[in-house]
Formats: structure tokens, sequence, C-alpha cells
């Protein structure tokens, strides 16, 4: 340890991240742990990962775009199908969206065509392919520019209105009743196969136009991988819009399966997917290169001393060996015990790195990364504060003292409640709202007299709050519904078991 470096001065030192992915995309790529999750991806071994809120998704997204260049150089082309960060380029799609998951269907089609229409443009066809996909596309009103995505996904949808609306039809065009939709001028490119008639003028079907880019893709000896992130606020208006336009994306994932130069990376939480399976979705059990982010214990100390470890001054102060350090669990634990106290709860309760993971879990038993980070970056603010007040210093090796944590969770209980609890589950809040100064074990019967609603009612709601990740239902008779930790502060609870009265 280095005595020439005070506490508070290392403690002001230390940038131990943002625990949003997107804000810290260029930081990642000093503490990111090369996980067998990223190294399935990069190797183009997996299109779909999954992941529950705060698991590391956007983590990987954002080291994508960071790792471009390397990808370029193993022939694979980034291409971004959502902005990164921003608003979102299906939003105008919320007020006015396709009316069924058909639709949706072939509006993912023509997005996705324009944009692989556009990259061939830019850099010349070098195949009669490429060049019969450029012109269809500008034979249907498409003008092949480098433009925002939002255009670029305006005008496909303009185009699906115009194919899917008998009322547009012009003297001109006509009506398809096999395709369901408008063929004539200014709509060359059809969602069905066009009959021999419509194909002599020039009408090309979307699937054979995808497979055209395809070969032309396959010619210039490159991959294009089309990312899809932030779906969960991208058709967050109603469950109904989520799952036409999450079902139809899927749709179209496996419609492409056949296209070997052109991969979906889509990257979707948990809790959505299921949602969207829950009412029955047979195409599901054909999504086979997917993932699921899942973190143990160990990975989730390799990631705690990875960020400690990008900090100069820190390696400095506790003489860190980096290298060995990164590779050695035993090594990464050891460290850990000098940045930390022994304990928190004093008595028989866990080690201190067990007693982060346990308070920031769910009732499912997941532990976030992000509600990790979120705690100890509190816990560093809270520290800092303590010292400059004048409060004794940490004992021993430690930068962090007992009671600086216990407030940390405090802070990073609140914030899960505000951002994500009460963002996320809407109609709950009127009852996380009545359960404010209640203990934090009931049963049916004590939520039907907070909620003053009848028994039934209240088992509904509170398995509904069980699969928000809130509480834990343990057996028994009655059945007690035990609130975790990491909300416990934020929603005001009190320790104990609630009396009926």
């Amino acid at each position: 340890m280095n005595s020439g470096i005070s506490k508070i001065d290392l403690l002001k030192s230390i940038s131990f991240g943002e625990s949003v992915a997107e804000l810290e995309a260029e930081k990642l790529r000093d503490y990111f742990i090369e996980t067998y999750y990223w190294n399935q991806l990069k190797g183009g071994r997996v299109d779909i990962v999954y992941g529950l809120k705060g698991s590391g998704k956007s983590a990987i997204y954002s080291l994508i775009n960071i790792n471009e260049p390397e990808l370029f150089q193993n022939n694979i082309i980034i291409k971004f199908a959502e902005n990164p960060r921003g608003a979102t380029v299906f939003s105008d799609l919320q007020a006015d969206p396709p009316p069924s998951e058909r639709s949706f269907v072939s509006l993912w089609k023509i997005y996705l065509l324009s944009l692989l229409g556009e990259h061939i443009n830019s850099f010349g066809a070098t195949t009669k392919d490429g060049r019969d996909v450029v012109q269809a596309l500008k034979d249907s009103g498409f003008i092949l520019e480098t433009n925002p995505l939002k255009v670029f996904l305006g005008r496909a949808t303009n185009y699906i209105k115009k194919y899917f609306n008998p009322e547009s039809l012009t003297p001109n065009a006509n009506f398809d009743e096999a395709s369901g939709g408008l063929t004539g001028v200014g709509l060359k490119i059809t969602f069905a196969e066009p009959s021999d008639e419509q194909s002599k003028k020039g009408v090309r079907s979307i699937d054979t136009l995808l497979s055209k880019a395809d070969a032309e893709l396959r010619n210039c000896g490159f991959v294009i991988w089309f990312l899809l992130d932030r779906l969960d606020v991208a058709f967050a208006e109603t469950p109904e819009l989520e799952q036409n336009a999450l079902r139809a994306l899927f749709k179209t994932y496996l419609d492409l399966a056949g296209c070997e130069f052109i991969r979906l990376k889509i990257f979707l939480r948990t809790d959505i997917w299921k949602a969207i399976t829950k009412q029955g979705f047979r195409e599901a059990t054909h999504v086979q290169r997917a993932t699921t982010l899942k973190w143990d214990r160990g990975s989730l100390l390799n990631l705690i001393i990875k960020r400690f470890i990008s900090n100069k001054l820190l390696v400095e102060y506790y003489n860190v060996d980096v290298e060995m350090v990164s590779n050695s669990q035993e090594a990464q634990e050891k460290l850990f015990f000098e940045i930390f106290p022994d304990k928190v709860d004093t008595g028989n309760n866990p080690g201190t790195l067990d007693w982060i993971i346990g308070r920031v879990q769910d009732g499912s038993g997941y532990s976030s990364p992000r509600d990790i980070i979120i705690l100890i970056n509190c816990a560093i603010s809270n520290q800092i504060h303590s010292l400059e007040i004048g409060d004794g210093e940490p004992d021993g090796s430690a930068i962090f003292t007992r009671k600086c944590l216990k407030e940390a969770l405090t802070a990073a209980s609140k914030e899960k409640v505000e951002k994500f609890l009460y963002a996320e589950y809407p109609a709950l809040s009127p009852y996380f709202d009545k359960l404010r100064g209640h203990k934090t074990r009931q049963t049916v019967e004590t939520l039907s007299a907070i909620w003053s609603v009848s028994t039934r009612d209240a088992e509904r709601i509170a398995d509904d709050i069980v699969d928000a990740g809130v509480w834990k239902k343990e057996g028994g008779d009655p059945a007690e519904y035990w609130t975790m930790f990491v909300f416990r502060d934020g929603l005001d609870m009190v320790q104990g078991k609630e009396d009926i009265n």
C-alpha cells in the first residue's frame, strides 16, 4: 500500500463508470470483461442476446461499435437499424403503427432492404443482382442516399401504407388479391411472388430482392450485421404494438435465415421475450442462435475489480499487478477485501462481496451488474462526503466504511424504485405507494387490508409484483411475500412481518 496517497484523494480519483453503457462507450474497452457471451457474438455464432434489464446487453452492443474496425478487417460491416442513443427511430410508429403482424413483417423487410440498397448504391453494385436491388428500390420511390435512419423508416412506412391500402388505387394501379396489396406505378416491390405478367413489368418480390442483396454481398465477400437494441423503448406505447412489432421482427429474422451474408443482431430483454411468447409463438422454437446473459459471483467480482484497476492511482495505492489480478480470481478476491471492509453487518452475516451481491438481488435471484455499479458509485460519493466533513477514516487498507456502504444501498434502492420500478410497472404504482411505511413480509390477508381489495385481487396483484422481482413468494400456510433488500428503502418499507389488525 502506498501511504503517500491519502484515501480521500484516492476516492476522488476513482472513476467506476456509468451504470448505462451508452454513456461510457469509449471507457468500456478499459474494463469490459471478455466474456463467453461477447466472444460468441463477436465470432458470429450468436444473433440474439437476451438479458434482464441492467445485465449488460447494451454494453455488448456498444462494444460492437467500438470494435467496428476489427470486425471490418474480418469482412463484417456494422449497420445500426436503430439509433444507439437519443430518440428511437421507431417513435412515429407509436402514433400510426402498421395494423397487423403481417404488415409489420413487410415493414421490417422493406426497411432492411432500403438500408441494404443504400449500402450497395453507395459502394457501387458489382453484380446484376445488386443492380436489380438498387433499381427496384429507385423505381418504387426510394431515394438511396445517406440519410438519418428515420428517413429510411419513413419511406418504408409510406410504401407499406400505399401497398396495403386499397383506397389509394389509381387508374394505373391494380389490387392483387393474392398478395393483398397494390401493384402498379411506383410499386415495383411486392410481398408475395409476382405473376408472370407482373414480372414482365419489373415487379420483384421482397424475398427475391433480399436474396439478390445477399448474392451481391457474397460476391463482395462482406457480411452485414444489422444491430437492433433499445426495443423495449421503441415499442413501449402499448403491449399490442410491442407484440406485433417484435413477433414480426423474429419472423423476419427467421425468413432471412437463408441469407448467409445478411444477419440481424437483436438485443432484447428477457421479460419482453417472455411476454411476446406467452400467448403462443410457434416460431420461437426455431430461434436457435441465441444466448441469455447470466452473471455469477465470479463474473460480478471480475466486473468490480476490472473497473477499479482501470484507475491508475488505485493501482499505485495498492501496488496492483494488473495482469496477474486480471487473470486470477483468488487475486481479485484478495484485492476486493483490501478495498472494502470484511463485513458490512457484523455477526453471522455474509462477507462484503456476498453482501453487495445479495442486497441488489431481485426476487428471481438475479443480481444486476447495473445495480452493483450504482451502489458502488453511491458508496464512493458518500465516502468522499463523509471524509470531507471530518468523519473517521475507514480501517486498515479499506477505503470504505460499513456505514457508508449501508447508506449507499439506501441511495441505490431509491434509484432502483424511481427509475426502474415505477417506470417499468406504472400499473402497479398505486399498490407500491400503499406499501410505504408497512412491513417487508406480507400475506394475502394483510395486503387485502392495505390495498382495500378482495383477497383474490390481492393475490393477483401480489403475484404481478413477484413477476416484477420485488417480492419472493415463500410457501407456507399462509404463503408470505418477502420484499427484496434492493427495493426496501426505496419503498420506505420496515423490516418485519405485517400483523393483521
